[in-house]
Formats: structure tokens, sequence, C-alpha cells
């Protein structure tokens, strides 16, 4: 009678790549064959890497599987080793409304028309400080405000892209 484990390896990890990572991790767990099996192939390996690194894989990557991995620990290895080099605190001028959006460079707060009020009046930005020694500057925040006249449910923006910020409002 033919058992599971009598299979050949390569069956074995198909079977094994189609259940979701929970369950490699479980069959790891269950014996010492499983744990060499999934250990020694790239493909179980990367997959239960990536779930580890709270990462998805690109189905449409045309990486191999052993690049994909290289890549993988690569970025594991560098947030490991990343350290920020300052803080700044940025005073805001206005109360928020509670509504902000947050670009690589520009952060923007929705601005109550009153200290009383969560109703967004206009929206306020700044561009973020970074410590960049060629641009002195960088490190002073300055506020911008944008005042429509108009009530303001939601906004969006293309900042980096289109210096663009579009407005919903009622």
């Amino acid at each position: 009678m033919a058992q599971l484990l009598d299979l050949p390896p390569e069956i074995l990890i198909e079977i094994l790549s189609i259940l979701d990572v929970n369950e490699i991790f479980r069959c790891i767990r269950t014996c010492r064959f499983f744990d060499e099996l999934i250990g020694n192939s790239s493909q179980l390996s990367y997959l239960t890497q990536l779930k580890l690194a709270g990462m998805q894989d690109n189905p449409y990557s045309s990486l191999s599987v052993k690049d994909r991995m290289s890549t993988l620990k690569q970025r594991e290895g560098l947030w490991q080793s990343f350290r920020w080099k300052f803080m700044a605190a940025v005073e805001v001028p206005h109360k928020s409304s509670g509504v902000y959006d947050i670009t690589p460079s520009v952060y923007l707060l929705g601005k109550s028309a009153t200290y009383a009020d969560v109703v967004t009046a206009g929206i306020q930005s700044v561009k973020l400080p970074c410590q960049c020694p060629e641009d002195p500057e960088s490190m002073s925040a300055g506020w911008t405000e944008f005042d429509f006249g108009l009530t303001i449910i939601d906004f969006g923006t293309a900042i980096e892209e289109h210096d663009l910020l579009a407005c919903v409002s009622s």
C-alpha cells in the first residue's frame, strides 16, 4: 500500500505549494522528513519566508524563485539594519478635522472651521522636513493653507507626480 511519503519529492513539493503557507508551517512541525523537504525546496522556502516577512508574492514577476528569495533576504536584511537618523516635531497651526493624507514629501491635514467643529473647512499642508546637508532649509517646516469656501468630505493627492490636490465637497 502506497503512502504519502512514498511519493517523489517533486510531487510532494507541488502538493505542498498549493497549500496555504500556514498549512506548510504545520507540515514542517509534523516530522523531520517534511521539515527537510520544505527546507530544501527553494519554492516552499520562498513561500514561507515571504509569509514571515508579511509580504505577498507577485505572480507576474519575471524573476526566478531563487532570485526572488535573494531579493527578499536582501530586503529583510536592510530592514533589520535600518536606523532612522533624525526626528523632527512639526507644530500644527489649526485643529485637525481628522481627514489627512501623506506623500513621501508632504503631509496634508484637514482643517476645522473652529476648534469646536470637526467639519473640514480647508486643508493645511507642510513639506516634511528631511536632513539634507545640501539643503539647510529642508529642516524648516512652514504650513500652507488651502481654503475652498466649501465643506470638504475627503481629498486625494498626486503631489509627487502632478502637484495635484483633488477635493470632494458638499
